[in-house]
């Protein structure tokens, strides 16, 4: 079993996330740091990050694969702090507050919770 992505779906690398769009929506994010990342054949690459399933990601040409697969690698040895993380996230839906959900507002407030423990970490 597991979950499987259209072919049609969308990536784009921010930092050591992997974001994986379909129909201009977010569907996962993948962390890469301490993912293993591995060439399958001339246009496919299989990553194996800690905590997901195993994703592959099948390109048009081996030039573009080859182009994904040295930016996946370097990505697996850097890491974003969740300041830089929370930077990037806008701070207000493009919905209205009251049509905001009880999901969206938890989970801005846990990246809330995330920054103040790194931060009080970093200051001990």
């Amino acid at each position: 079993g597991g979950n499987f992505w259209p072919s049609r779906a969308s990536a784009k690398l921010q930092g050591d996330l992997l974001l994986i769009q379909r129909r201009s929506r977010q569907e996962a994010a993948v962390q890469l740091t301490g993912a293993n990342v591995e060439m399958q054949g001339s246009c496919s690459i299989k990553i194996e990050a800690p905590g997901t399933p195993v994703l592959v990601m099948r390109l048009d040409n081996s030039t573009d694969t080859e182009r994904w697969f040295n930016e996946l690698q370097q990505a697996t040895q850097r890491s974003r702090s969740y300041r830089e993380m929370l930077r990037d996230v806008p701070l207000l839906s493009p919905r209205s507050e009251v049509a905001s959900t009880p999901s969206d507002t938890a989970e801005l407030q846990g990246l809330r919770n995330r920054l103040a423990q790194e931060e009080a970490t970093t200051r001990e």
